[in-house]
């Protein structure tokens, strides 16, 4: 089994790659966001503990915290490798990049590093289910992806980290230009999901 180090080098490998698609979204500064478009049912700073609760409760459960994007999802085999990093395999049907009105079957091997607050996804055409059955994505319409969400920044002034890489044969142009179009002044939907559902604080959009 992969460890949360070997995982780390794999994507880093992917990113270096000049065939493959890679893009680093801006750094998101939550509080930043929250005091000037939202508005919450009670005072709150978010920190960097919570972000990082939240990726973790999100990487397990990507249905519940980001049901804008996944459809249905199911983790398992949760072990802990020699480094002590939490380590396990989900499958969920998520939205196509490129065709964002389907959803299909997306496989992915989940590495949790405490140490340094961010978490590896590596995508996998095949897994092996609790019961030893290969699941396997048949007839795939887009290319697997590697991603890595991360926390920085001062404990009242956290800032998420979001990095992909999709194993293209070639640069695409297509790919690059859904993540350029992305609005960069709104909270990600897991965090509003978070504090809603975690820490019971009602967000809304201000009135502009």
């Amino acid at each position: 089994a992969l460890s949360c180090k070997q995982a780390e080098d794999l994507f880093k490998e992917a990113w270096e790659n000049p065939a493959y698609t890679q893009i680093e979204l801006p750094h998101v500064n939550i509080n930043d966001l929250l005091e000037k478009y939202y508005e919450t049912s009670k005072p709150l700073v978010f920190t960097r503990e919570m972000l990082w609760d939240c990726e973790l409760k999100k990487s397990w459960d990507p249905q519940s915290y980001i049901s804008n994007v996944v459809k249905v999802s199911h983790a398992w085999g949760k072990r802990v490798d020699s480094d002590g990093h939490v380590c396990f395999v989900r499958q969920s049907q998520q939205r196509q990049w490129l065709n964002f009105g389907e959803h299909g079957l997306v496989l992915e091997r989940v590495f949790q590093n405490e140490h340094q607050k961010r978490i590896t996804f590596l995508g996998s055409k095949d897994l092996t289910d609790e019961n030893g059955k290969e699941i396997v994505v048949t007839n795939p319409s887009q290319p697997l992806f590697h991603v890595v969400h991360g926390v920085a920044g001062e404990e009242t002034r956290p800032l998420n980290t979001w990095k992909i890489v999709h194993l293209t044969s070639e640069k695409d142009e297509k790919i690059l230009q859904v993540f350029k179009s992305r609005p960069t002044t709104q909270l990600p939907f897991y965090v509003i999901t978070y504090i809603e559902k975690d820490l019971g604080i009602e967000v809304r959009r201000k009135q502009e």
